[in-house]
């Protein structure tokens, strides 16, 4: 059934020798190949939601662990990427932001996230998280507990979803 919606798609029937030749395994040839090789190679839009889900987790455990490494391997090489710290301007370019996450790190003992009220929109090769973060931070031995409305905007770069964008915005209570 898949074939047949594919050839029509492009127009022809199965018998019809516009690149839709058979060869002698009965394995389609030509362009008809190479979509059907797209199509089963798909992945789910479910591992796909799991893989920006563990994208968007992976970011958290770098911010909650403070380890400067595995913040730099979640981030995207690619331009552009931006980040919002709350009360912080807008930084643009990946050495400025992972500067921003040292200072961040060097002046914090303790940081403990709990993600609530997430929700995911997911393309092709583009994904969007917003989510509260619950947070419990020591800077300086003082304890603080905040939440912060965050923006997490990921790109998928060789089938691996890196983040491109961070904006956190503090939520005040009500």
């Amino acid at each position: 059934m898949l074939v047949k919606n594919l050839i029509k798609s492009h127009g022809c029937t199965p018998h019809e020798h516009s690149g839709f030749e058979r060869n002698i395994d009965n394995s389609y040839t030509g362009p008809i190949r190479e979509t059907l090789t797209e199509v089963l190679n798909m992945p789910s839009k479910e591992s796909e939601f799991q893989a920006v889900e563990n994208a968007n987790l992976s970011f958290y455990q770098a911010f909650g662990s403070l380890d400067l490494p595995r913040m730099e391997a979640i981030w995207s090489h690619e331009n552009p990427v931006h980040c919002v710290h709350p009360g912080w301007g807008l930084l643009t370019g990946r050495q400025n932001i992972m500067d921003s996450w040292a200072r961040i790190f060097e002046n914090t003992s303790l940081m403990h996230f709990r993600i609530t009220d997430s929700q995911f929109e997911i393309t092709d090769n583009r994904a969007m998280v917003i989510c509260i973060e619950n947070i419990t931070s020591v800077v300086d031995t003082n304890v603080s507990e905040f939440r912060v409305l965050a923006t997490n905007m990921f790109r998928k770069e060789t089938n691996s979803w890196q983040i491109m964008h961070h904006h956190g915005s503090p939520l005040y209570p009500s």
